[in-house]
């Protein structure tokens, strides 16, 4: 039996062209599944982030909060109560600032009330939605 060396030669180097072709494809499909999962978890984070419903939450923020703070969450530049267009004052967590509406706070310019007896738990989550939405 003689060994064609031609042949091996010209198989080894398909071998070689299949070998890298199928590692290539394999680094593709894991970068394609890395950019997905990174996509898939921005959007997770998003909503975790977003605490309720905002379409509920203006009906409550007009209710309950457009006196002091406005209609343009400026509560007349900060002379009457919080600016909600601040944003270093927007960039407090959603726990800091429920923790503010449930509790009330005293500003620079006086105190807005606790709203934990007035307003359920579920409802000031949806103006505080409401409030990160629009301002």
């Amino acid at each position: 039996m003689k060994l064609n060396l031609k042949k091996i030669k010209k198989t080894a180097l398909i071998l070689g062209k299949v070998t890298t072709l199928v590692l290539t494809l394999l680094l593709i499909g894991n970068f394609i599944s890395f950019i997905n999962d990174k996509v898939y978890i921005e959007a997770a984070d998003q909503a975790v982030e977003r605490v309720g419903n905002p379409i509920k939450g203006s009906i409550y923020y007009e209710q309950y909060c457009v006196g002091c703070h406005q209609a343009d969450g400026t509560g007349m530049n900060g002379m009457l109560a919080a600016d909600l267009t601040d944003e270093k004052r927007m960039s407090k967590s959603n726990e800091e600032l429920l923790t503010s509406i449930r509790d009330g706070y005293v500003g620079k310019v006086g105190q807005m009330p606790p709203w934990k007896g007035t307003l359920s738990e579920k409802q000031m989550k949806d103006i505080l939605q409401y409030i990160r939405d629009s301002f």
